[in-house]
Parts: structure tokens; sequence; C-alpha cells
């Protein structure tokens, strides 16, 4: 018959061994263990700042690749903004000087224009 209580014990002396030869195995009396420690622990901050930089270098291209396709657009649009401002200027030009005449002429009118007349709140004043 088993004895499950002397079994459960075994194991738990085989896992207490385990731990203890894993123990000692990376104890900080042994200068390798502790070097080998240093050492991972170096190699993964260089890890870690390899992989920030390429970070950082991903989103500057990606930020600069998205400022050049943008600018384009206010380029473009600004060209075409210039080119229709342009042709509405040499059109009022041209309105100007078919109509300069005429203007001139209504306002020289309207200026010289002299209609003599007593205001309408002029009262005569009997003395």
């Amino acid at each position: 018959m088993w004895d499950f209580r002397s079994l459960s014990l075994k194991i738990q002396i085989l896992q207490l061994e385990e731990t203890k030869i894993t123990w000692s195995l990376s104890t900080p009396d042994d200068p390798t263990s502790t070097r080998d420690r240093v050492q991972k622990l170096k190699d993964a901050r260089t890890e870690a700042a390899r992989e920030i930089e390429e970070y950082k270098a991903k989103k500057d291209a990606d930020f600069n690749k998205f400022g050049l396709d943008h600018s384009s657009e206010t380029t473009s649009s600004q060209t075409t903004s210039d080119a229709q401002t342009k042709i509405q200027l040499s059109e009022l030009d041209v309105a100007v000087e078919k109509n300069k005449h005429s203007v001139i002429d209504k306002i020289v009118e309207r200026v010289l224009q002299c209609d003599p007349h007593l205001h309408q709140n002029l009262r005569k004043v009997e003395a």
C-alpha cells in the first residue's frame, strides 16, 4: 500500500533540494554568477537603448514623410490660389481701364453740380 504522506514529503524534500542547488549555483559569493548577472544587465540596457534608437529613427522618418506629403499639398494650393488671384486682378485692371473715363466724368459732374436752395428749417425772423 502506498503511503501518500511519505510520498508528498519525499516530493517536498526533492523540491527543496532542487531550489537549494539552484540557489547555490547563483549565490552572490560566486564571482562568475555576479559577473554574469552584471553582464546580462548591461546587455539588456544596450538592447533596450538600441530598440529605443530604432523606434526614434522610425518615428522621425514617419514624421518627416508626413511633413513632406502635407507641405506639397500646401505648396500646390498656394500656387493655385496665387494663379486665381492674378487672374482676378487682371480682370479688375481691365474693368478699371474700361470704365475709368465714365466714372471720372460722373464724379466731376457731381462735384460741379450747383443747385443753391434754402435749407428747409430756415425761417424768416421778423424784427
